[in-house]
Parts: structure tokens; sequence; C-alpha cells
């Protein structure tokens, strides 16, 4: 894991790991170092890239060292700051230290003289420090609500310019409310835990108006944080957010974000957290976080760079179609009557049970016909899981009370969990948890498959008696746990899917009528699965169909033609999966057959979700007008050219006060000519928000686009904001 980087011949002085899309932490932190050493409430902590550990003891206004490897401090720098909140070592190991509470300024140890020197002079505490690699010092004033900055180049003392806020408190675009931590990247991009607003905003270099990229109030739906108190981005710009009240760490991927450490409430156990400030990388990826309000430096082991999913998560664009003709890939001279449980591997392996005949069919990728049939003394199996290693789950606790594991390297069945009824689903997460939903007893137990015996089931949701309180089941059937070990439900006849957080008992519906924002209503939802963005696939059993969810809401994918035994119909469908193409695998039970719904690629553009820029701009009476069109109305405009730093598909889209209309041109805008050079416009096609436009475009490097801002109506004025997405850098330029 290469983690020590030049940019533009600037070495960082701290570690950004490269992970993989599902790096995994030990859950159970060591305590690095106690209040012995750390003294109360320790906020400040730094790791370099030589794995030498800094840390702020506020108690006693000093700064402890240890040098890699070592279990005690091997330094103690005194000084005459007080009561620190941040620190930040350069790489000729300069310490910048916060010690702004009582004597209102920034100190800089020196590490070749040993002594401190005033950096930067402020009105308050900084929460946060940072050296971008300009030898530009950030401070973060918590309580006058601004990030401030000075080049360390300047050779006199001058004033902080404002990095961020307007220094009053607010919720708007520009502004802060109590901000933290920060972190700026190699484009001097700035990133501010943004506390007060459980957000984290990030300000492009120059830019004064913030980009939520974190938060509920994101533009797409990341994760809701609650005080965010620090930030941090990998190798490969990955968040990783300290949640002060939420007692946890998290982190984003490809796959969205997830819980990482500090994912069972607060506490003091060893895997708890309370009151977490900040945290830094070693460069092994190991995790150390101040646990503020346990006194102490808890230290998480990068267990597992990566673990692997044993099904299929496609990535779908929020326009996919399916193929509304299916193909039967068996019926029931190969699968039985009421086939329920089925299960496609990453390798495209498919599963699936008979329970006429008590046994597991196979069939390989692309194989027409089964390639194994696996017999065993299970009964009336409802449900199935396969891990990587081959390893096969079964239900059989109708009859015999138990679930099996077919042990793929011996060929042996063996009971791993003890049940008093049949699973009607079942899962394995990525901390090997296995879950059985149990439909006639309102609950989801599950056990560690790690344990040396078999212990007890534990409750994983619902409390055994049928209801529907937020706490309760009224006959759960499929079941999927995700990479952050929450739990969704098909909680079937309150016809609504549940999710219950990990460790959280009480559940959240997230789709049925009874749900917080409205979303679908379900009849019977037998199966739940998660894409790759985390939107829900749902078996609506009986109307006899899958749903799906996007960005936009949901909607009925296949089997939208009532019930039926046409291809284009289900009757009674069971459970779903997806094969690593994006097909649809579903056990349509009362027909006895698999049908396989064929993903239809070119139903997506190749738009990329990435927030990659935001431009505000008015109309006003000074904008110059044209004639857009033969009606000769007369429309105020705006021109800004366009750079993409990277070839591919870009979304602009508008919102603001004006009734927008929207076009791209190549090269340039000739007002007098406005079909010249016009490659696409719009003027309300975004139905997410009324009046406004959306243009999807496939853009060049190199090449020099303008886009032209106006209104549908004559005369019109107002301000206006324009959001890009795509695969890399925009570049505006107002003209």
């Amino acid at each position: 894991m290469g983690v020590f980087r030049m940019y533009m011949g600037v070495a960082l002085s701290f570690n950004q790991p490269k992970f993989s899309p599902t790096p995994i932490w030990d859950s159970n932190g060591i305590t690095f170092a106690n209040q012995s050493t750390v003294g109360q409430y320790p906020y400040a902590i730094f790791v370099n890239t030589n794995n030498t550990i800094y840390v702020a003891n506020r108690e006693n206004d000093v700064i402890v060292m240890w040098q890699e490897e070592s279990v005690n401090p091997t330094n103690i720098i005194t000084g005459s700051f007080i009561t620190p909140y941040s620190l930040f070592v350069t790489s000729n190991g300069d310490i910048y230290i916060d010690d702004g509470e009582e004597n209102g300024r920034v100190q800089k140890y020196s590490a070749e003289t040993n002594n401190f020197t005033t950096v930067m002079n402020v009105n308050s505490s900084c929460y946060g420090l940072f050296v971008d690699v300009n030898d530009t010092l950030y401070c973060s004033i918590r309580n006058h609500h601004q990030v401030v900055k000075r080049s360390l180049n300047d050779s006199g003392m001058n004033s902080n310019c404002v990095a961020a806020g307007t220094g009053m408190q607010g919720s708007a675009s520009n502004q802060l409310s109590y901000p933290l931590g920060i972190f700026v990247d190699i484009n001097l991009d700035l990133y501010v835990a943004d506390s007060d607003n459980d957000r984290v905003q990030l300000f492009q270099s120059g830019e004064s108006n913030g980009i939520i990229v974190a938060g509920s109030t994101s533009l797409y739906l990341t994760i809701t944080l609650f005080r965010p108190s620090g930030v941090i981005l990998d190798a490969e710009k990955y968040l990783f957010i300290v949640e002060f009240h939420n007692h946890r760490i998290v982190g984003s991927s490809a796959n969205g974000f997830r819980c990482l450490v500090g994912c069972y409430e607060r506490g003091s156990q060893s895997n708890q957290l309370k009151y977490p400030f900040s945290f830094s990388f070693d460069h092994s990826g190991n995790m150390f976080v101040t646990d503020e309000s346990n006194y102490r430096i808890q230290k998480f082991f990068l267990m597992k760079d990566s673990f692997a999913l044993s099904f299929n998560q496609p990535k779908f664009c929020p326009t996919t179609i399916w193929n509304s003709n299916a193909i039967t890939i068996a019926n029931q001279s190969i699968v039985g009557r009421y086939p329920r449980a089925i299960f496609v591997t990453a390798n495209n392996t498919v599963y699936v049970a008979n329970r006429e005949n008590k046994t597991i069919i196979m069939w390989h990728e692309e194989s027409v016909n089964p390639t194994n049939i696996i017999t065993g003394n299970f009964t009336q199996t409802s449900s199935l899981f396969v891990t990587s290693n081959g390893d096969i789950y079964i239900d059989d606790g109708d009859q015999n009370g138990q679930v099996l594991k077919w042990v793929a390297e011996t060929n042996i069945s063996v009971t791993v969990m003890n049940v008093s009824s049949e699973c009607f689903g079942m899962f394995v997460d990525i901390n090997d948890t296995l879950y059985c939903s149990m439909e006639y007893h309102h609950q989801v137990v599950k056990r560690s498959l790690n344990d040396a015996v078999m212990a007890p089931n534990r409750v994983a949701a619902g409390t055994g008696i049928e209801g529907s309180a937020s706490n309760q089941l009224n006959g759960p059937v499929g079941i999927f746990v995700d990479v952050n070990l929450d739990l969704y439900v098909t909680d079937c006849k309150n016809d609504r899917v549940q999710l219950f957080q990990s460790g959280k008992s009480n559940g959240i519906t997230v789709a049925g009528y009874t749900s917080l924002n409205p979303t679908i209503t379900l009849v019977r939802p037998s199966g739940v699965i998660l894409d790759a963005e985390k939107y829900l696939f749902i078996v609506d059993s009986d109307n006899h169909r899958i749903v799906g969810s996007s960005a936009n809401s949901f909607r009925c994918l296949v089997g939208c033609y009532e019930r039926g035994s046409q291809s284009n119909q289900l009757k009674y469908p069971f459970s779903l999966i997806f094969d690593r193409a994006g097909n649809m695998l579903v056990t349509d039970e009362a027909n006895s057959r698999i049908q396989k719904f064929k993903y239809l690629k070119k139903s997506c553009s190749n738009t990329s979700s990435i927030l990659q820029k935001i431009y505000s701009s008015s109309l006003t009476n000074n904008n110059q007008i044209y004639y857009r069109d033969c009606d000769k109305r007369n429309t105020y405009y705006e021109s800004i050219q366009v750079k993409v730093t990277e070839s591919g598909y870009y979304t602009f889209r508008s919102s603001g006060d004006i009734d927008g209309y929207g076009s791209i041109y190549k090269n340039k805008f000739n007002p007098l000519v406005p079909s010249e050079n016009l490659l696409k416009t719009d003027d309300d096609s975004d139905r997410s928000s009324v009046d406004q436009f959306k243009l999807d475009i496939h853009l060049d490097v190199g090449m020099i686009y303008a886009l032209v801002v106006t209104t549908y109506e004559s005369n019109e004025t107002g301000e206006f904001l324009i959001v890009v997405l795509g695969k890399s850098k925009v570049i505006f330029e107002r003209l």
C-alpha cells in the first residue's frame, strides 16, 4: 500500500492510503494511550508518513510524540500554548499548534531550533488546522463560523484571508455553522466538517459557495451526519468522516457510505467510542482516533483491505430498463413445483433449491443444462445463501429445525444453526454472521459463524410477537444485510420493507405506504436486494411484480402486466437476484419456473453521477439580450465557456428563481445566429425541479464549449444555479 506521495515536488506529510472498495477495520480497537499520557479530553492527533504520532495533551499543555512502533512516548514538547484543539505537522517536522483560545494565535514549533514562533493571529481557537501543498496555513474558527488562511511564504504577518464562510452563522452554500475539522487536497479544494449544519462542505479552489458532499441535505443522498468533527480524504478522494455525536467513523467508497468503526452506539468498550473528535491514518491504513470523552487514543487495525462479496451488486443508471419479456431458464421439470430459493454468485453460478426433490440444482455460467445436483436430507427449502468459498447455507427448518452448511471442499453437510421454524430468508454478512428470517415467529435471528461452539441465536429484528410497531414484524420473509451491517427486512404482512440499522432494535420503513416519505404501495413483499448505489429492488409478491427505487422514485421494473403465465407476467414471485451482467433472475413460484429478464444496457446514458462543479449567477437588466427563436422573444442571457479535463458524458442541471432555458454550443455562441454551432438545448425536462433545464451531453477534452443560460419567457430576471455532474473536473469561465 503506497501512501508516501510526491505532488509537484511537494512531499505530503500525512498518510493517504489507497484502499480497495471494501476495506474492513477490526471493530475492537486497542487503547494506544490513556488519560495518564494524553490527559482529559484529547482533541488533536497527527500521524506522519514515517509513522510518528503526535497528540496534544490539553491538560498539561504539551505535545506527546511516539516514534514508529514505540509503546511509550519518545518525546514530550512543552510550550506556552494553552488547551490546543488542533495540530498539523509538515514534512520537515515542524509542528503547527492551536493557541487561539487565550493567546489568539497559531504557533509553529521548529524541529530544527526547538523554538516556538507565532505564525498566525486569530480571534478564537482553531478547531482544525491544515498546511496545504503551497504552504498556506488554514484555521477553522468554530465560534466565528469561518475558515481563514494565510501564506507562510509571506515575509510579514499579513492579515488572514477568508477561505470559507461569511463569519455569520447560517446554512446557505456560502455559510458555515460551527466548523471543526478541515482538509485541503492537492487541487487546493477545501473540505470542512460543518458541524452544526450536520454536513461536510467542499469549497473548490477560489469558490465562496460550498457543495454539500456528505449529509442529509446533499444533492445526492449520501449519509445522515450528526455533528461531524473531522474529515480526511484517501488516495482516491473518498471521504472519511468523524461523527462526533454519532460516536463513530464513517467512510465512502464506490458503493456509498458505511460505518467503519464505533458502530455499536456510544460507550467505553473496545468497539465503542464516546464523542470522538479527530483521527489520522498510519502508513499501513490503521486508524488512530481521539476518543475524547473516554480520555484515550484508540487504534483500529486494518484487518482486510478487501472482502469479496459472493453475490452481484450491479451499478445501474436511473433510467435502466429490463426486457419486459423474460426467458424461462428452468421449468418445473428441473426446479420442481413452487421454487422459492435462488442464488447467483459473482462468477455467475446459479443455485436453485428444488423443494420437491430435496436437491440443489447448479448451473455454471452460460450453461443451458444443470451442471451439478446436490442431494441432502433437507426438506421444503425456502432460502439458501452461497459464500465466496462455495459453501452453501440451506434452510432445513421446516421439519428438522436447522440450517445446514454444505461444505464445497468436502461435499459434507453440517448443522450451523438451530431454528424453531423454516428460514424464509437467509443471509451471511461480511463478518460471517448468519441471519435467518422466521415468518411464523415474526423475528429475524442471527449467530456468528466464527464462534467455536454453537451459541444461542441472537435477535436481529422483531420482538417475536406480531405487530406493526417500529420494533415489530409480521411475517418477515426476504432479508438483505449491507456492508454497514444494516438489515433490510421484507415485513410481508405489514406490506412494507423495514431497515434496522446496525445495533438498532427499531426499524425505519423505507418502502410501503406507511413510510415517512411516501414511496410505493406494496402487497406482501417477499424479497429485497440493494444494488451498488444502495437502491432497493423488491419482490412485490401479491402484486406479481418487481419494483425498484432510484434517485427519482420507485417504479415497476418487470411483471408490470398483472399476474399470469405469459413471458411478461409473473404469478406470486418469491425472490430475485442479479447476475454479474445485471440481468434479473426471479423465482416465479406459482408458475413453477425461473425467469430471466435481460438488462438492456442501451437504456442508460453514460453520464456519471459524480458532482464536479457548481456555478451561481443571476440574470439582470444589465445582461445582454438576444432573440432566441422565431417568436422574436427577447431574453436576457449569460454565456459561459466550458472545458472538461476528460472526455465523457456530463449533465448540466439548473435551479433558481427563473424559468431556465439552457443550450450547449460547440466552439462559440453567436447571439445573432442562435442555431449556429448548437449541440443541444432544453427547457424544462428536469421533472425533479419545476421550470428547470437538464442537459445530458458528451463533451471532448481539448474542445471549447459555450453554455448559454437564458429564460423561457421574455425579460425575466433572477438568480440561477448550475450543477454539473460527470466523469472529471469541469472548468467554467464567464464570457
